[in-house]
């Protein structure tokens, strides 16, 4: 009894993924989905990190507004549109870059590359973080922009389709879906088809 009161009783353990376990889980999903990439870094990286930590490290002590993370995950999807072949072989590259380029456009007074490398846990040189958001920067041709309605949709999108329970496939998004004119079209589109009984 004495040993099931004192297991009853301890303190629990801290969260290891900062409270952000679940939709870190996402974004794994939707990058490894999207790039056809592992979620654990090349073995040549400095560290082993699950992809789920690496994003729930940065999202707990960058402590950003969630549209960064939205407009990140956006910012990966305009480069797929892009670049339609192209493979992720690092997706914390992929995201720490998207996050940082991210949080420049939307706030005033953000983190300085130093503080990115810091947040990034040291684990790539400040040298790389600066090469990778010239990159990211370059390959979307500097539209870094969201409209807002887009990380709306996008969002509902994502946690209705990454979420751990759908364990059916995963559907593959383009920007354009996302878009308000994209989306009047789709439920008109079913409107008129459930009303006239056209197959859709």
């Amino acid at each position: 009894m004495q040993h099931t009161y004192q297991a009853r009783h301890k303190r629990p353990l801290p969260d290891p993924l900062f409270g952000c376990g679940h939709i870190a889980g996402i974004c794994t999903r939707f990058i490894t989905h999207l790039y056809q990439g592992p979620a654990f870094p090349r073995r040549s990286a400095r560290t082993n990190y699950h992809l789920t930590y690496f994003i729930a490290f940065a999202l707990h002590f960058a402590n950003l507004h969630e549209a960064v993370l939205y407009s990140a995950l956006a910012l990966l999807l305009r480069l797929k549109d892009k670049f339609p072949e192209a493979r992720g072989s690092s997706g914390h590259r992929l995201f720490l870059a998207a996050f940082m380029i991210s949080s420049k456009c939307l706030y005033d007074v953000c983190y300085s590359n130093l503080g990115w490398y810091r947040l990034a846990q040291q684990i790539y040189s400040l040298r790389e973080i600066n090469q990778m958001e010239r990159e990211l920067c370059r390959h979307l041709e500097w539209e870094l922009t969201v409209k807002k309605h887009t990380l709306m949709n996008l969002k509902a999108a994502l946690v209705r389709d990454f979420a751990p329970k759908n364990k059916g496939p995963k559907p593959r998004y383009t920007m354009d879906m996302f878009s308000t004119d994209a989306l009047h079209h789709t439920k008109t589109r079913h409107h008129v088809g459930a009303s006239e009984g056209v197959p859709h």
